[in-house]
């Protein structure tokens, strides 16, 4: 697939010099509000075009995907504008607003035949599909069964103490389970 970049911020950066290490990535073209930006951005990454509107880069036909990194107070327009351009959208954090805005964009999504997701990147490490499952699983856990199944994961990262909570206080919620009180430290 073709990339597009919508802005030319710092996290459009670190997407471009992330997608420039991947072999079956090619980012096509840039837009920016500025056509200096623009410019400067494609040279600095070998992007083939610099588009000086963000109508324009939806307009691409050598774009089939666009990585929306403009600030997200302009997603959901962006995002409209996009999709119904009838361009995929990977969209940088946060998706939307409101929910409502997020319902609309993806019934547009739906309604152009079109793949729109949030860049939640986190949703893919193995510590948060592993949660994921014991959630998913319906079982109360203890705090050692949970502690065992996490521990692969958990020695790598910071505020292990935090996650384990939040994992049982969802656990009791999802079972409709009053949650144990905490023994005074």
């Amino acid at each position: 697939m073709k990339w597009g970049i919508l802005s030319t911020g710092t996290i459009a950066k670190n997407f471009a010099q992330t997608a420039k290490q991947m072999p079956d990535v090619q980012v096509q073209a840039v837009a920016s509000r500025s056509a200096g930006s623009a410019k400067a951005f494609a040279e600095a990454f070998a992007i083939p075009t610099a588009h000086d509107s963000y109508e324009a880069l939806a307009n691409d036909p050598n774009v089939d995907i666009v990585y929306v990194a403009t600030p997200h107070s302009r997603h959901y327009e962006d995002m409209k504008l996009l999709i119904g351009a009838g361009k995929h959208v990977l969209c940088e954090k946060s998706f939307t607003t409101d929910a409502e805005q997020a319902k609309e964009i993806f019934a547009l999504a739906k309604k152009k035949n079109v793949f729109v997701m949030e860049a939640f990147w986190t949703k893919f490490i193995p510590l948060y599909r592993q949660i994921e499952e014991i959630l998913e699983s319906g079982k109360l856990y203890t705090d050692a069964e949970l502690r065992k199944l996490l521990s692969g994961h958990l020695c790598r990262c910071t505020g292990y103490e935090n996650i384990l909570r939040a994992v049982k206080k969802t656990m009791y919620r999802r079972l409709g389970l009053p949650m144990p009180t905490e023994p005074e430290a």
